[in-house]
Order: structure tokens, then C-alpha cells, then sequence
């Protein structure tokens, strides 16, 4: 699920620069894509996404070992 919201925000933030850079070329001006409420809700997502990838990762990286000692020795037991 992390990693589809992950990309979900990504293509979010793409879209929104490219409407941005759209704006900037046909207004010659800043655009309007985005403002600075917006700009930093999807900073603080990207960051919350990044660090709950991590963690992910990391307790993953912690228990697939035992994991796949638990799979052996359950098919060593003869169940």
C-alpha cells in the first residue's frame, strides 16, 4: 500500500510542476499549480511516505532471517 500511495504522490507532484511549467510559459509569470499550502502538504507527505518506506524496509531487513529459519524448521518437524 506504500508503495502505491508513494507513486500516487509522485504523479501527483509531476503533474502539478508540469502544470506549472505550462503556466510559467503561457503567462510568463510564477503560474498557479501550486501554492505554498499546497507546495508544503505534499513536501510533508513525500517525507512521511519516504520514512514509513524506511521503516518498512528496516524491520523487514530485522525479521526476514528468522522468518525463513521458522519456515524451515517447520517443514524439518515433519508437519
Amino acid at each position: 500500500m506504500v508503495i502505491i500511495l508513494s507513486f500516487t504522490l509522485a504523479s501527483t507532484i509531476w503533474a502539478s510542476i508540469e502544470a506549472r511549467e505550462k503556466g510559467v510559459i503561457s503567462e510568463g509569470s510564477g503560474g498557479v499549480a501550486l501554492d505554498e499550502f499546497q507546495s508544503f502538504k505534499i513536501l510533508v507527505m513525500g517525507l512521511i511516505f519516504g520514512s514509513m518506506s524506511v521503516v518498512g524496509a528496516c524491520s523487514l531487513g530485522e525479521v526476514g532471517d528468522q522468518l525463513i529459519t521458522y519456515i524451515d524448521e517447520y517443514s524439518d518437524n515433519g508437519h
